[in-house]
C-alpha cells in the first residue's frame, strides 16, 4: 500500500521515463543471444 502511495505521488513524466526504461530493457533482453561456452579453468603456471 505504501509503494502505491509513493507511485501515485510521482509525476507523469517520471512514470513515463520509468516505463520507457523498462521497455528498452525488455527489448535488449529479447535481442540478447545467450551463447554457452564450455568452462575452461585457468591453467596453472608452473
Amino acid at each position: 500500500m505504501d509503494q502505491l502511495r509513493t507511485a501515485l505521488k510521482r509525476t507523469y513524466m517520471e512514470r513515463f521515463k520509468m516505463m520507457t526504461t523498462l521497455m528498452k530493457m525488455n527489448i535488449m533482453f529479447r535481442k540478447a543471444k545467450i551463447t554457452h561456452k564450455p568452462f575452461h579453468p585457468p591453467k596453472e603456471i608452473s
